[in-house]
């Protein structure tokens, strides 16, 4: 008799362990399989991406997130516009070929939250089809916000390509950025 496929392993976790993904699990209102899957699936990616052993990135993600509570933002390169664009398109094919994501909305979000900061990103969904993300730039040189529009569109041009299913705007201090998400 050959081997039965495989169809399930059971994994197993300290009580301790155990106990707090439970807890997590409630509060996400998600089943304790789910988030087991998820925690997994979120290490695997970041071992198949090879940015560094997930428990170092683990790491490095607390130490930037303590530093842009505590003020500090990235600052963008001093490159032309042309430059920022592509640099913006490069970017999206980077992301998405070391990891699973490929929602521009929310790529886009993520990267201007690293510039800008948490407080300063306003995403706003629309009626299921249409995202809008408000990116507040006030604090922001003039440079700085060029360089944000500039990859913004090039990573919407690499992510959707030159048509009508997005938009980004400057405006005094701020840039709108319109997605229309994929249709099924």
């Amino acid at each position: 008799m050959g081997d039965l496929p495989f169809t399930r392993k059971i994994i197993a976790a300290d009580q301790e362990l155990a106990e707090e993904l439970l807890e997590l699990a409630k509060k996400k209102n998600m089943s304790l399989y789910n988030l087991t899957n998820k925690a997994i699936e979120s290490y695997l990616i970041l071992h198949r991406a090879r940015v560094k052993e997930p428990d170092e990135i683990v790491l490095e993600l607390i130490i930037f997130d303590t530093l842009k509570s505590m003020g500090f933002h990235l600052s963008p390169p001093k490159v032309s516009p042309e430059e920022a664009e592509q640099i913006g398109k490069v970017l999206w094919e980077l992301i998405t070929a070391r990891s699973k994501v490929s929602e521009p909305d929310k790529v886009l979000e993520r990267i201007a939250t690293l510039f800008a900061g948490d407080t300063n990103v306003f995403p706003e969904s629309g009626n299921g089809e249409e995202m809008r993300i408000i990116v507040n730039l006030s604090l922001v040189n003039k440079e700085g916000t060029e360089f944000l529009y500039r990859m913004f569109r090039g990573i919407a041009i690499a992510a959707f390509g030159e048509n009508d299913r997005w938009n980004i705007e400057r405006r005094d201090g701020i840039i709108v950025i319109n997605l229309l998400k994929d249709e099924d």
